[in-house]
């Protein structure tokens, strides 16, 4: 009943919130998420199309129906075996937080979620169209230039490389994609324990690739072939 499409990552992986994070917690999670698939960013043009798309935002949805309501998250956390490792406060202080929230006009609140997600999505979409704003100023190494117009294979190291050789900072790349500073250092150490789902990094790759004028989707497909490579070893 409540079993995700993406193997073992659980409900709350989908979201990238821990299993005892609040209502209002798991609603910004899901904002961001919704920001990050949603059909109209322009990150994600060319590779998060069509039927792919559609099930990273019926995961997203699911996940979000179920751990939005005490009674369904509930259910779902016995069914993963996780109930037994809260409290019995902290269970208690869960079930008044949502009996509150889901009182107080849930028809307004259902509203404000809905508007806080287009809100989020068109600030995320704002951001990333201002290309005039993110111009990469930098001297030309022929040698370089030749090596990366040829590469079929990106892996962290050289995408950092790269970064690095177009003056673009961690923070100057954080503030053009909206990915925050760890992530960006984790995908370029291709840190496989603490990068997020795998629907996460590939839109991630995707947006930092746009924002160094490389191919989006060859350096998409090609990193995340190498880092399913790396994880099976």
């Amino acid at each position: 009943m409540f079993e995700s499409k993406n193997g073992n990552k659980s409900l709350y992986d989908i979201l990238e919130v821990s299993q005892d994070a609040p209502i209002d917690e798991i609603k910004e999670s899901y904002a961001r998420a919704k920001s990050t698939f949603s059909e109209e960013n322009p990150a994600l043009y060319g590779i998060m199309g069509g039927q792919d798309q559609k099930n990273n935002l019926n995961e997203i949805e699911n996940a979000f129906r179920v751990l939005s309501d005490p009674e369904t998250r509930g259910e779902y956390d016995k069914q993963i075996g996780i109930n037994s490792k809260k409290s019995e406060p902290q269970a208690d202080l869960l079930t008044r937080t949502f009996q509150k929230q889901n009182t107080e006009k849930s028809n307004s609140s259902a509203a404000s979620t809905v508007k806080s997600s287009n809100d989020f999505e068109q600030q995320s979409i704002k951001k990333l169209v201002e290309t005039n704003k993110y111009q990469l100023i930098y001297d030309i190494n022929d040698e370089l230039e030749k090596k990366i117009r040829e590469a079929t294979d990106f892996n962290g190291e050289f995408l950092k490389e790269i970064r690095e050789y177009k003056k673009v900072t961690i923070e100057k790349m954080a503030d053009m994609t909206r990915i925050s500073k760890t992530n960006i250092r984790n995908l370029e150490s291709e840190n496989t324990d603490t990068l997020p789902a795998t629907v996460y990094v590939r839109g991630f790759i995707y947006q930092y690739a746009k924002c160094l004028k490389l191919n989006p989707e060859l350096v998409a497909s090609s990193y995340m072939h190498q880092l399913k490579k790396k994880e099976q070893i």
